[in-house]
């Protein structure tokens, strides 16, 4: 119902964003930047880092349509909770093997092996993204590491990109981070950044004018610190208290006394 008191024709802050919600802000366009220049260099493995929130997995979705967009040859996995064969098969998968159900591990490798020279000959980039690499299991990681060291030919087009939370980056094991050649940060929006966020995505659901003020989306991003998952949580219950509210505008009191309500006086929306 707030959406409609709100003149929106969709949720702008919904908990499951798409690529048409993508924010492409300084942050996320240097680390796309990064990350493209990875891929056509060729360079074998790069770990994305970035605090909770920031938007790592929805960085990789973009860029994995650019990628195929320039005809690479792109297979994306999400590693929570994965061991080593669970991995194995996925990536099998991703690649586009045909993998038997009772298969073993060595004909799977075998599978991966082909497949990846297949693709070498057919002299298409392969790039390999993979979400969550700080929630799996240690196996994982090592089938990671023995992936990383395939396709050694100088002319394999062949690249890695592993993305994890900040403070989880000790979980992926030193060997993986002495792997990697260059690591990618995802910063938090500044200031700036997060008063066009908010307006950009109330533009993009139909609405012309924003219906917060300044003093307003200034408290947002103080108590979330810029974190673009803490701020889609805070605006959307704004806007919710606010069409209960029935007021005309979304001000800093409304914003404080949203934020007291649902996470506890004294307290950010950043967990």
């Amino acid at each position: 119902m707030h959406l409609e008191y709100w003149g929106l024709s969709r949720a702008p802050f919904a908990s499951k964003l798409t690529i048409k919600d993508f924010f492409n802000s300084a942050t996320h366009a240097e680390c796309l930047a990064r990350l493209e220049y990875l891929v056509q260099q060729s360079r074998r493995l790069s770990v994305l880092l970035g605090p909770s929130g920031t938007g790592k997995s929805l960085t990789l979705e973009v860029l994995a349509r650019r990628l195929r967009r320039s005809g690479a040859y792109v297979a994306k996995l999400n590693l929570i909770g994965l061991d080593g064969p669970e991995f194995l098969w996925g990536l099998a998968a991703a690649l586009g093997c045909h993998v038997y159900e009772d298969a073993n591990t060595i004909s799977v490798w075998r599978d991966v092996q082909d497949r990846l020279a297949t693709l070498r000959y057919q002299r298409i980039p392969t790039v390999v993204l993979l979400d969550d690499a700080d929630e799996c299991e240690t196996a994982a990681l090592t089938t990671v590491c023995r992936l990383t060291q395939m396709e050694q030919q100088p002319e394999s087009k062949f690249t890695i990109v592993v993305a994890c939370n900040s403070n989880g980056k000790q979980m992926l094991g030193q060997r993986l981070l002495d792997l990697s050649e260059l690591p990618v940060e995802i910063e938090p929006l500044s200031q700036a950044e997060t008063f066009d966020y908010v307006n950009v995505a109330i533009m993009r659901a139909g609405r012309n004018k924003t219906p917060f003020t300044d003093d307003a989306l200034y408290t947002i991003h103080q108590y979330t610190r810029g974190i673009p998952r803490a701020i889609n949580q805070l605006v959307e219950l704004c806007l919710i208290g606010g069409a209960s509210e029935q007021v005309e505008t979304i001000d800093d009191n409304l914003v404080e006394a949203v934020r007291d309500a649902f996470y506890g006086e004294g307290i950010g929306a950043v967990a």
